[in-house]
């Protein structure tokens, strides 16, 4: 303990523990008085307590540890004070991170980035939109780093990585594609080309697909394609789509001929795209509305013109059988 005195009229107490919640001891709790400027220190036991006897007054508290950074200070805190209090102290270890970006001409999304070393072994996934990746919590040390994705070759830094604590460093990684190739045609039913087909590629893993239209001779062709698992789909108005699932071996090329039927009629639709049943059912509903709003038209004019229904009954009346 510095500056110490035997006056001690009071005490602060509290616990300090590390990221995790557990006890952390030898950390150094300083009490600094805020008149006189001289400070008294203690470290925290096993168990991460610590008790502070302190003269009378005002003090700031603040907590160190090496390689460690604290989670709060406390500011004129009174001596003697209410003796229930607890100033406590959540003590972060100073680690690492690397940060970057995986491409090959574009982003990279899905890699996965590997560092690591004979103790330590961390690993992160490229993110949309950029191929972005992080690395945090590090411990400090020497590392070595690759990145690898299905589809592309592996690429790794050539020189160790070196990580003194608390740094924060960039590395990008660029792979190399594994490049494949997916073409074909597609005929309709007499065996003539389409053209305007949509031919979607989708791989099974989430990244982002690609699409592509037939020519004039229905031909379409995928270049430049990751190897992997996909699913191709063929889409034209008119015609029934199909889907199929393919597997691209590295470097290779895969033919995929396909015929597209068209879509069937409906022929049962008769009025507005219903069955016959329903039709019937809107016209007899049609027709009741139509008769309802006829008599209510009827009434309101017998009720305007009176002499209307007069009239009507006493032609009724001379058209009745002579006797």
């Amino acid at each position: 303990m510095m500056g110490s005195s035997a006056a001690e009229t009071g005490y602060i107490v509290g616990y300090v523990v590390d990221g995790n919640g557990a006890p952390l001891s030898g950390v150094t709790i300083l009490a600094v008085n805020s008149t006189s400027g001289e400070g008294v220190t203690v470290k925290s036991n096993q168990t991460g307590f610590y008790r502070l006897f302190l003269v009378a007054g005002q003090y700031n508290v603040s907590a160190g540890l090496a390689n460690y950074s604290s989670d709060r200070s406390y500011v004129d805190v009174a001596v003697p004070g209410s003796g229930s209090s607890l100033y406590n102290f959540t003590m972060t270890e100073q680690l690492c991170s690397i940060t970057g970006y995986v491409s090959a001409g574009t982003p990279v999304f899905g890699a996965t980035v590997h560092l690591s070393n004979a103790e330590f072994n961390y690993t992160a996934i490229s993110v949309t939109p950029y191929g972005r990746y992080d690395i945090r919590n590090i411990q400090p040390g020497v590392y070595v780093a690759y990145a690898e994705k299905e589809g592309y070759n592996p690429t790794s830094i050539d020189i160790p990585i070196i990580l003194p604590r608390g740094a924060s460093v960039e590395i990008n990684f660029t792979l190399e594609l594994q490049a494949a190739q997916v073409y074909g045609q597609v005929l309709n039913d007499a065996n003539k080309a389409l053209s305007g087909v949509k031919v979607v590629l989708t791989p099974t893993d989430g990244s982002v697909g690609s699409i592509t239209t037939t020519d004039a001779s229905g031909n379409y062709t995928f270049n430049s394609q990751p190897s992997g698992n996909y699913t191709i789909s063929f889409y034209k108005d008119g015609f029934q789509t199909r889907t199929f699932d393919l597997t691209l071996e590295p470097y290779g090329s895969k033919r995929i001929d396909i015929t597209l039927s068209a879509s069937k009629k409906n022929t049962t639709a008769v009025l507005f795209g219903y069955d016959l049943t329903h039709s019937l059912m809107i016209i007899s509903f049609l027709t009741g509305f139509i008769v309802v709003i006829a008599s209510i038209y009827l009434v309101i004019r017998s009720q305007r013109k009176p002499e209307l229904l007069a009239k009507v009954s006493e032609e009724q009346l001379d058209d009745r059988p002579k006797e």
